[in-house]
């Protein structure tokens, strides 16, 4: 019984460690006017989020950020 319950834990840990990680929410148009500039100024774990609408600008993906 001891290990299961030590188990558990490291188990917790582990899970809890990899996704303790928050993200940076950023919106367009409310933070940024283009999608394009929230491209540009998003980090690792910033998160974009479009409001409904038409946005007249072509995208450009910078290389250092994963697309998700």
């Amino acid at each position: 019984m001891k290990k299961i319950v030590i188990l558990i834990v490291v188990v917790w840990g582990i899970y809890t460690s990899a996704f303790s990680q928050s993200w940076i929410v950023k919106t367009v148009p409310g933070d940024y006017s283009t999608i394009q500039s929230a491209l540009n100024a998003a980090g690792a774990y910033y998160e974009i989020r479009v409001a409904p609408g038409v946005y007249p600008e072509n995208i450009v993906w910078p290389q250092v950020a994963p697309l998700f």
